[in-house]
């Protein structure tokens, strides 16, 4: 049986902390081969985060999201769904999901279609961290015409808001994107801070101001991303506590 990990918040393609020191911290917990565990400090500004670096050649693997129908907490749902490892995947309310979440064959949740902003109604493409069936992994903006994977469309970019945009821009249309032919797994978050090795944090486009995602606040943050030789890696920060300030997105 394929260990699983649960997914998480923010979408990115890699992450490295200048001046933070990181050490290997596998040995103190029973990991299976191809999963390392790694935590970073800093001591000003105070930092203290964790990732985890998941060898998905290892055809024992596999990582995943899972969606429930009640609130429970991390640890409680670990266990449930019998993983290594698990982080709050995705922008939920309750127990309504904001976010996508994408079982094989089927879209258990949708990104949001459109947030309110000034009383207006903007459409808006968010981010998807994706998996196909050969382990090949993406981050893209999407939008969703339909409750079924295929009906799951991808952009070159999202739309192009501006902070604070006083114009709703038209949706998405499925003629400017394409449908995903081999789409397994997914969680949707946002928003993206690095794609194809290149800084591009799309906060506006995704139109999280006014959403209280913190751009340039030190935060606790999650993120998911991929190296090219197929290793996922999963990080947490802690942040707002007398151990660790948190980092802001472009941190």
């Amino acid at each position: 049986m394929k260990k699983i990990f649960i997914l998480l918040v923010c979408v990115t393609s890699m992450f490295f902390g200048q001046g933070i020191t990181w050490t290997e911290i596998s040995s103190s917990y029973s990991l299976p081969d191809g999963v390392k565990l790694f935590k970073g400090e800093r001591t000003s500004p105070k930092l203290q985060a964790f990732y985890l670096e998941v060898d998905m050649n290892d055809e024992n693997l596999a990582v995943r999201p899972y969606i429930t129908s009640s609130i429970a907490t991390v640890p409680v749902l670990t266990e449930r769904f019998g993983a290594i490892a698990a982080v709050n995947g995705g922008y939920f309310g309750g127990t309504t999901s904001y976010s996508a979440v994408i079982y094989p064959g089927e879209v258990k949740a949708q990104n949001v279609a459109a947030v309110t902003r000034n009383g207006k109604s903007y459409p808006v493409a968010r981010s998807l961290f994706s998996m196909d069936s050969s382990f090949n992994f993406n981050v893209d903006w999407i939008y969703h015409f339909g409750n079924l994977p295929e009906n799951v469309y991808t952009y070159d970019a999202p739309l192009p808001y501006v902070n604070n945009d006083p114009n709703p821009l038209p949706a998405p249309l499925p003629a400017d994107g394409s449908s995903y032919s081999d789409l397994l797994v997914g969680i949707g978050g946002g928003p993206v801070l690095v794609k194809d090795g290149v800084v591009n944090i799309t906060y506006n486009q995704e139109i999280m101001w006014g959403s209280g995602v913190g751009l340039d606040i030190r935060d606790p943050r999650t993120a998911v991303g991929y190296t090219n030789d197929k290793h996922v890696v999963i990080m947490v920060v802690d942040g707002r506590s007398p151990l660790s300030d948190g980092l802001t997105l472009p941190d």
